[in-house]
């Protein structure tokens, strides 16, 4: 049975179903639909966004356009007139402050829409992974921000600066991603939603926890752990630039400098270090995964490339399928706790941790450390507002 959600928030449940509005209750039957709700996170259903990995507009077929360009005009000027009544949406379910009728002709677009994509779309063999990631970054997107912009009142000394900040003030105050913004899998944000993936450290520390503490998980060096990873090799225990030192350029640099000579040989295949290609055989990862027009990582990611950039976007897609999978894990282990994760920084997941959840902290960090059988090394750290995280021993 085909339906969609009227608002997608636990305490506004309500859908369509067979050309009516069904309030406060689920149906049995409900089986596929456009994305997931909270209200539906437990249930067995299949979403048409996950089978066609873009927005209604890009997968509606050409028969059907006509009809979702109406449609999304009367959307667009319904939001504008609730902006302009200076009504919060946040505050409100959607189907409180939308006519019944507005709403039948939404789901219905929406229905034929979703009805195409799972006639002429096959199943991704990701699915349920996908499903999570879903479901996942719904639920970071409906817990609000807690932002005290006078913290950075004094850092303001330039125009420049000052623009910045405004631009972010008019933002709503939550976390909304996209999970097929990028080719190599990183998430992007959402129009109008808090640009974190962006924010200038100097802002971070506009950022206070709801609960007692941000900790935040954050693998150490991780694109040369990848590298590792990919090459089936063991994992050192300490900081990756020192074990270089150490093993790769026989003690000869700073951590600095050996920083700076590994990356410099990684993304540049005209790079002929050595050193830096003993320890890391770059050419044999280049042999296994490029087929002379893509990559192709270890969880099926395809991505066209030429040779040149084949390291980059394997190493990249690499570290973000293992990265979301493990803010999955994670998000799952805060299931029905205060704690939640508030957001997620390339390589690293941020939590909103309660104190009485601290006592988790050694089993978080367990889970998001180990994948399958690799352990990474990743670096805690904890603080009061984001921009002051002190890293734990």
């Amino acid at each position: 049975m085909i339906f969609q959600t009227l608002d997608t928030r636990e305490n506004c449940r309500a859908v369509y179903k067979d050309g009516e509005l069904v309030y406060n209750q689920l149906p049995d039957d409900l089986t596929h639909t456009w994305t997931t709700s909270q209200f539906l996170q437990n249930k067995d259903i299949e979403y048409a966004y996950l089978y066609s990995q873009g927005s209604l507009a890009e997968a509606c077929p050409e028969h059907l356009r006509l009809e979702l360009e109406e449609t999304t005009g009367l959307l667009k000027a319904f939001l504008l007139s609730i902006a302009e009544a200076k009504v919060n949406p946040n505050q409100h379910c959607f189907y409180d402050i939308v006519p019944d009728n507005f709403l039948i002709k939404l789901c219905r677009i929406k229905n034929k829409i979703s009805q195409y994509v799972f006639e002429n779309y096959e199943r991704p063999k990701n699915y349920n992974f996908l499903k999570d990631l879903l479901i996942t970054t719904q639920s970071i997107s409906h817990n609000k921000l807690n932002i005290d912009f006078s913290r950075v009142k004094k850092d303001c000394t330039s125009f420049a600066i000052r623009n910045r900040l405004k631009s972010i003030r008019s933002t709503d105050p939550y976390v909304r991603c996209n999970i097929f913004g990028s080719k190599t899998g990183r998430l992007t944000t959402q129009p109008n939603s808090f640009p974190i993936l962006t924010l200038n450290k100097t802002f971070r520390k506009i950022l206070i926890p709801n609960n007692y503490k941000f900790v935040e998980f954050d693998f150490n060096a991780f694109e040369l752990r990848i590298l590792l990873y990919l090459l089936d090799k063991e994992q050192p225990e300490i900081d990756i630039h020192q074990w270089n030192i150490k093993n790769v350029y026989r003690g000869q640099a700073t951590r600095e400098e050996a920083k700076k000579r590994i990356f410099s040989w990684l993304y540049n295949l005209d790079s002929k270090d050595y050193l830096s290609g003993r320890a890391y055989n770059r050419e044999e990862i280049v042999k296994k995964y490029w087929d002379g027009t893509s990559i192709t990582n270890p969880f099926g990611r395809t991505i066209e490339s030429d040779k040149f950039h084949a390291v980059s976007y394997l190493v990249q897609s690499t570290a973000v399928d293992i990265v979301l999978r493990q803010m999955i894990k994670l998000h799952k282990l805060l299931k029905n706790k205060k704690s939640h994760i508030a957001f997620t920084i390339h390589d690293s997941v941020v939590i909103d941790m309660a104190e009485e959840d601290m006592s988790l902290l050694p089993e978080l960090k367990r889970q998001f450390s180990t994948f399958r059988d690799t352990q990474f090394l990743t670096n805690v750290s904890i603080g009061s507002d984001f921009g002051n995280m002190e890293k734990e021993e």
